[in-house]
């Protein structure tokens, strides 16, 4: 078959403009963001004074016998030493500038109005809270160095599974060591090791590939909760070990070769500022918005939670 000669075609109006444009007044946004840790670990109550957060902790003999002679002259044991420890708060921000034209152009749901963008960039700030929270690598500031706050994972050098190899430096990271695939015996250790050191572990954070190899452990099981107004939440996977249960949480933005073992009820977030919005002074026709807030993590007892490192990712 073929067309007849001068039909008039949608190809032809379309390229010559004489067909109204269509364009969806919905907009699809897919991007993952978690804030998992940051969301679950409470506010300090100590307040907030200078840009650097500090704390004393110490660690209490271990159990022995304790039998005294009758009559016996008392003689004074010495007490422990505290140890003092800081994190920096860091400085987080988002900034963006929209022209006046632009604020005014009709847009699909809106994308080009200042609430818009205000909301989706506080989004993105949350992101990278969540960022610093776990992955921080600590960095006192200077003139021409911004201040970084230590996060969980770099925190935790008491209990530390599968280096193989590998070494602990003083800030928390790691260097070398060779992979290995993720077994139940790592995740039984490393939760053993945080009981011994005092702690419980609660809660058990990992990558989605991650959670897929605890998910062929054997003494899995899968339950459901009933939460508010009868309803129910989805499956939530349980870890049952000898020396605790954790629940697992799947964090889309975890680094993919670690798990770790959190007992948040020592672990707090400091804020110095809380999330302010801000009109920076321009000479631009149309106005720029400053997203900023300044904060760090505060480790109570770090060996109270572990991570197991060194992890094979694909």
């Amino acid at each position: 078959m073929s067309i007849l000669t001068n039909t008039a075609l949608t190809y032809e109006a379309q390229t010559a403009g004489s067909t109204d444009d269509m364009l969806s007044r919905t907009l699809d946004v897919i991007s993952p963001i978690d804030t998992h840790l940051w969301s679950a670990i409470k506010k300090d109550s100590d307040e907030v004074k200078q840009d650097k957060q500090e704390w004393l902790t110490r660690s209490l003999a271990a159990a022995a016998e304790n039998a005294q002679l009758e009559g016996d002259q008392r003689t004074p044991s010495a007490l422990s030493e505290s140890t003092r420890i800081y994190n920096n708060h860091q400085i987080l921000a988002k900034i963006f500038a929209i022209s006046g034209s632009r604020e005014k152009t009709s847009s699909p749901s809106n994308v080009n109005s200042e609430a818009y963008n205000v909301a989706e960039q506080l989004k993105l700030l949350a992101q990278d809270l969540e960022y610093m929270a776990w992955r921080g690598v600590r960095q006192d500031g200077a003139t021409a160095t911004a201040r970084k706050a230590r996060g969980a994972l770099n925190w935790m050098t008491t209990n530390v599974t599968n280096l193989n190899g590998g070494t602990v430096a003083a800030d928390g990271t790691i260097s070398g060591g060779s992979k290995l695939a993720l077994t139940k015996q790592m995740v039984k250790d490393t939760m053993q090791n945080c009981f011994v050191s005092g702690g419980k572990p609660t809660k058990l954070y990992a990558g989605p590939f991650q959670v897929n190899k605890i998910s062929e452990f054997a003494d899995i099981g899968n339950y459901r909760r009933e939460v508010d107004k009868g309803k129910m939440e989805d499956y939530v996977d349980i870890y049952r070990s000898p020396t605790g249960q954790v629940e697992i949480i799947t964090h889309r933005n975890f680094p993919t070769d670690v798990v770790a073992t959190m007992d948040l009820s020592h672990w707090k977030k400091a804020i110095w500022r809380p999330v302010k919005k801000e009109l920076v002074p321009s000479n631009i026709d149309g106005r720029v918005i400053d997203l900023r807030t300044e904060c760090t993590v505060v480790a109570r007892a770090e060996a109270s939670s572990g991570r197991v490192v060194n992890l094979e990712n694909s």
